[in-house]
């Protein structure tokens, strides 16, 4: 499984892997409002351990499910 970097018009991206055009397994989602999640995807969904931060300095480090 490769690793991949999409760009999104709004200037978002997303670095990690993909399943069937999917986030997949570990990537890291840069919004373009400054937030940033850095964990685990499946199917496309934040899932299983990560860490979101938003813009003001709030986070949160967990599990997703």
């Amino acid at each position: 499984m490769k690793a991949y970097i999409i760009y999104f018009k709004d200037g978002s991206y997303y670095k990690g892997n993909f399943k069937q055009n999917k986030f997949h397994r570990y990537g890291k989602m840069y919004w373009s409002d400054g937030r940033v999640y850095n964990g685990l995807w499946e199917n496309g969904l934040m899932n299983g351990i990560g860490t979101h931060i938003w813009n003001n300095g709030n986070f949160f480090e967990g599990t997703y499910i």
